[in-house]
């Protein structure tokens, strides 16, 4: 299998090594390890890096640039206002908010990775004219 340093065109799951990983987040995976490996890299959810990634400073994730690794920092590494403000709040109500700020930063990279990281939906089997049928009699 070989490895390749790819990074992440929108929030997802990558197994169980990386439960969520941001947009813009670079890893090492070799391919065919986990059962999806082509298809992602195909697609575009998965693309190669081509330049040296920058580190984060309050944790070991890696990303493709400056502006990423801002995104990480504002979404991940920050408690919310509403949050922090309110330390009397009993620890369920405390979760659910940050749970609440962390599902809101998530619409909010996909929303930003739609709109500036297309995925190349040109390269999917429906159309390239491989229909199911075709697929089924193989």
């Amino acid at each position: 299998m070989a490895k390749k340093l790819v990074w992440a065109a929108r929030p997802f799951g990558y197994g169980d090594d990386y439960p969520m990983l941001d947009v813009g987040q670079v890893i090492e995976i070799e391919v065919g390890r986990q059962p999806n490996d082509e298809k992602l890299l195909r697609l575009g959810l998965l693309r190669e890096v081509d330049s040296k990634p920058v580190q984060c400073g309050r944790c070991p994730a890696q990303f493709l640039n400056d502006g990423h690794l801002n995104r990480h920092g504002r979404n991940r590494h920050r408690v919310s206002a509403a949050v922090s403000g309110r330390q009397e709040m009993p620890e369920a109500d405390l979760q659910t908010a940050e749970a609440l700020g962390n599902l809101r930063a998530l619409e909010a990279a996909d929303e930003f990775a739609e709109k500036t990281i297309p995925l190349d939906l040109s390269k999917t089997k429906a159309s390239q004219g491989e229909s199911k049928r075709a697929r089924a009699s193989r």
